[in-house]
């Protein structure tokens, strides 16, 4: 299941966590891995053969396996249909109920027909993939997944058929103009179709009306650029977007495009700023020559020159230069941080601290021109210098009364790696968007490894609070050392965005196996285990201590690496936003976007009391601190880990709609759980028992820690 790869593909495989629900456990065991079957066969004492009907089904799964091996895919359509019909009349009397029998036997088709396309789609047979996909496209129109999948098959399947790709990109624009991978594919297929490079610029021109990110603009600017690499209005959009991100490297390479382009002078400060940021004064002067031979780039001249005389120490030359802007012009209020700056360079204090305060409020943000961080550094300039020489002033009596949150931001900043971050790593493209934010696909420029990184929502960053509580909890994330723990890198506080980087995984996440298809037993427990062996590192803590619950687990957080190992990532943001792990309905109805989160949480997260609207009695099996004081501890992750593994075994969760409002009311009702062998009658009793008492509401009858629930799986020999 995870991390087999093209040669192991095995259609057996593939349906063996569906036949093992009709069949049992022992019959899907043997589809997916027959040696293992053979090992538990002879460890148990009462074992039959398998039925004439079981015999009929392993018959049809090997002329299939022949007829794919040999590409007669039509073949192997017809007898994989047959082989449902033959299921179907089969279970037609079975005591499954008639409309989850209806959902289950779809669910076979679908899942057995995308990934036979999505196989050789990999395998880069395309035409042959269209066989599977248009066989699904008569039951399934509207599902988004499979016209992707149909859309991408068309466009590799050759140049006659681009305009049915082409209509299909169309048709999914239309229905959600909010979904830009549509428009990125649309893109890209008007680029190959010979002159049609002006339509392709404007669906790239429409995406960006409806990017919601800088990281997305900059995607579709690149494009644009691509096609039209000599626009001078493109090179500055994307030379000031980088700079935002404070990505100065690659802001620089635009801005310098640009810039011999069309030597416009305040393109010349930008670029002139970066050189001077990246210590190539060298280049700075020659930018500052070129803007004085212009008289009208007076104010702009005169600034770079002052920047090019502080870093050269010239402090007299450069406040001089700065002197000589006229207030009310754009640069003016810069121009007084820098005159600052000079001051206490050369140990004028008084003049310093008057000239800082001569800069109003509303005008401190503005400063250095969207790299935001220019008035902080003076403040602790000026304040490491009043303590060093014991100067006596009203500074700091100012600055709490201006700033009040300046401890706390200079804090953030001490703990933060700032701009140094995109030097060391590149930013490649968007990778996936999630309720927090969206994950980028990266790379390490010195080891050349790819890395992801996580930047939080602008939305979620605006509080210097939430700020220094990401640092810190980030902080003890690093700490750990488990080979199944994602592992966390560098953080990046820049200009109001937040960014970090941890360990790429390869092989996606847990998510894209369960929908629609319980997966066989062993797989599902194999993975369960190794979750266990993640939370066990999470509850011990890193090498300084601060063990914590995770609070997120859900499929989309359970990675898998390029070799099929399971890592966990992701926490518990709506805690980290609100300082709670309660879900309140005001929290419900603010934090709607991590819907994911909702549908997993256990039942005590909901209520606002803790266990029931009170904390109980604090007992010796398993209870801590943290249940002591919120009423909710890491046997909430057990509880959430219970309903994957339900998902795991039958393709599906007990909600009748998947929103936040049917997951809460569910989980807080005093209804038990659905049995899964209501969806999965083969299902043996010693696993359907884990699963349920994971699932207890009651957090005290739940298994106490990962490693009780790691011996009761040993126990029931069930991996």
């Amino acid at each position: 299941m995870t991390g087999k790869n093209d040669i192991q593909f095995s259609i057996s495989d593939l349906l063996s966590g569906h036949l093992s629900a009709l069949f049992g456990v022992d019959f899907g065991l043997y589809l997916s891995s027959p040696k293992l079957y053979q090992k538990r066969k002879s460890a148990l004492t009462s074992q039959e053969n398998f039925t004439f009907e079981q015999q009929k089904i392993i018959n049809l799964l090997q002329v299939m396996e022949w007829a794919y091996a040999e590409r007669k895919l039509e073949n192997v359509k017809k007898y994989g249909l047959l082989l449902v019909a033959v299921l179907k009349d089969l279970f037609h009397d079975s005591e499954i109920p008639k409309k989850y029998r209806q959902t289950f036997f779809s669910g076979i088709v679908y899942h057995m027909f995308s990934r036979l396309g999505d196989n050789l789609l990999n395998l880069g047979l395309a035409k042959e993939a269209l066989v599977f996909y248009e066989e699904l496209f008569s039951s399934h129109a509207k599902d988004k997944d499979l016209l992707k999948k149909m859309a991408k098959a068309y466009y590799f399947s050759g140049l006659p058929h681009l305009p049915q790709a082409e209509r299909i990109y169309r048709q999914m624009i239309r229905s959600d103009p909010e979904d830009l991978d549509n428009y990125e594919a649309l893109g890209r297929l008007l680029e190959k179709s010979p002159g049609r490079e002006e339509e392709s610029f404007l669906v790239y021109r429409d995406a960006l009306r409806h990017c919601r990110t800088d990281m997305d603009r900059i995607s579709f600017y690149i494009r644009q650029l691509a096609l039209f690499p000599q626009d001078y209005n493109l090179l500055l959009r994307l030379g000031r977007l980088y700079r935002r991100q404070g990505m100065f490297l690659e802001s620089r390479h635009y801005f310098e495009k640009a810039f011999e382009l069309q030597p416009d002078v305040w393109t010349a400060l930008d670029l002139g700023r970066l050189c001077c940021m990246l210590n190539d004064l060298r280049r700075a002067k020659e930018i500052a020559t070129a803007m004085n031979g212009n008289k009208k780039s007076f104010s702009p001249a005169c600034y770079l020159s002052g920047l090019i005389n502080e870093e050269e120490a010239k402090w007299n030359e450069a406040r001089n230069n700065y002197t000589n802007i006229p207030p009310g012009t754009l640069l003016y209020w810069e121009a007084k941080a820098g005159i600052a700056r000079t001051f206490l360079q050369e140990g004028k204090f008084l003049d310093a601290e008057k000239t800082v305060k001569e800069i109003p409020v509303e005008k401190r943000n503005i400063l250095g021109a969207e790299y935001g961080t220019e008035y902080l550094e003076l403040c602790e300039m000026l304040e490491k210098n009043v303590e060093e020489k014991s100067f006596s002033s009203s500074w700091r009596e100012y600055l709490r009364d201006t700033e009040p949150q300046y401890e706390l931001k200079k804090d953030i900043r001490r703990r933060n790696m700032g701009t140094a971050f995109w030097r060391k790593y590149e930013f490649l493209e968007v990778y996936e968007n999630g309720p927090a934010g969206q994950v980028l696909l990266g790379r390490d420029r010195n080891r050349g490894h790819r890395i992801a990184i996580k930047k939080i929502d602008k939305k979620f960053t605006t509080d210097p609070v939430i700020i220094r509580r990401l640092q810190g909890f980030l902080h003890t994330l690093r700490s750990f050392s488990s080979p199944r723990i994602v592992s966390i890198y560098e953080d990046c506080y820049h200009n109001g965005r937040f960014f970090f980087a941890m360990e790429y995984m390869a092989g996606g996440s847990l998510a894209k196996y369960i929908r629609r298809s319980p997966l066989p037993l062993t797989d599902a427990f194999a993975i369960v285990l190794q979750v266990c062996s993640a939370l066990e590192h999470f509850y011990k803590g890193g090498k300084g201590g601060g063990a914590f619950s995770h609070g997120a687990l859900k499929p989309e957080n359970v990675l898998f690496s390029a070799d099929g190992n399971v890592k966990i990532s992701g926490f518990d943001i709506p805690w980290i936003l609100e300082g709670s792990k309660a879900f309140t309905g005001a929290v419900l109805k603010k934090y709607s976007s991590f819907w994911g989160t909702f549908i997993y949480a256990a039942p005590e997260r909901f209520a606002g009391g803790g266990f029931w609207g009170g904390r109980r009695k604090i007992r010796n099996r398993g209870d801590t601190l943290e249940a002591a004081v919120q009423g909710i501890d890491h046997r909430a992750d057990l509880y959430s880990l219970g309903v994957i593994l339900f998902e795991l075994l039958t393709g599906t969760l007990p909600f009748k709609k998947q929103n936040i409002q049917a997951a809460a009311r569910f989980h807080r009702s005093s209804k038990p759980w659905p049995s899964p062998r209501f969806y999965n009658p083969a299902l043996p009793e010693d696993p359907e028992a884990i699963v349920l008492k994971l699932l207890s509401r009651d957090p005290h009858n739940r298994y106490a820690t990962p490693l009780e629930l790691k011996k009761a799986i040993k126990e029931a020999k069930i991996v």
